[in-house]
């Protein structure tokens, strides 16, 4: 990970520790645990929530076909302009998640098939989980997926045992994989289909 890169996101992380949620960017094994469930050959439409520096983003994009729509929606400001420079080709926008089906609407993307969130779920509120996990359901395909993931150190945090309850409440299926002792802090991904 570059060097500023990592300033940038721990700078983030200080300024506004419930929105960043972690002290470093997601490493390359949650990415590809994030997303090695998807079926890239048959997806036309993802999105993804939260992505902060960009570490997902560039994986998505490096897996996406020419063919399939793309977009990332992160709400600070600064992680927007970072990312707009660092992917200049990608749809970037400045937006609350919880205004997903707007932004899909405002696409012309009547549902995704995938959706990948980096967003710091143990740190929200109740009304704002329930918020997006509302705007997620709506925006995804009926078949859609949705990958999450937690820190090992919020998971039993009461927002932390919350979400994992709505996620059970809301998905069809909800899988956990082992745990990414590499990742800074380590991490579990939830596998979610709707």
């Amino acid at each position: 990970m570059p060097y500023g890169e990592w300033i940038k996101f721990f700078s983030g992380f200080v300024k506004h520790p419930t929105a960043v949620g972690a002290i470093a960017p997601s490493s390359r094994y949650l990415a590809a645990e994030m997303l090695d469930r998807i079926d890239w050959k048959t997806c036309t439409a993802i999105a993804e929530i939260g992505p902060g520096t960009g570490p997902f983003t560039q994986a998505i994009l490096d897996r996406c076909s020419q063919s399939t729509r793309f977009f990332a929606v992160e709400i600070d400001p600064q992680f927007v302009t970072h990312l707009k420079q660092r992917f200049p080709m990608a749809d970037i926008v400045q937006a609350d998640a919880s205004e997903l089906k707007a932004l899909c609407d405002h696409r012309q993307i009547s549902q995704l098939d995938a959706l990948v969130s980096g967003l710091p779920w143990a740190v929200f509120p109740e009304d704002l989980q329930r918020r997006i996990l509302e705007a997620i359901l709506d925006s995804l395909a009926p078949e859609g997926k949705f990958s999450t993931f937690a820190y090992l150190h919020g998971l039993p945090l009461a927002a932390g045992r919350r979400f994992r309850s709505l996620l059970r409440e809301n998905f069809r299926s909800v899988e956990t994989s082992r745990i990414l002792w590499w990742n800074l802090p380590p991490a579990i991904v939830y596998h979610c289909q709707k």
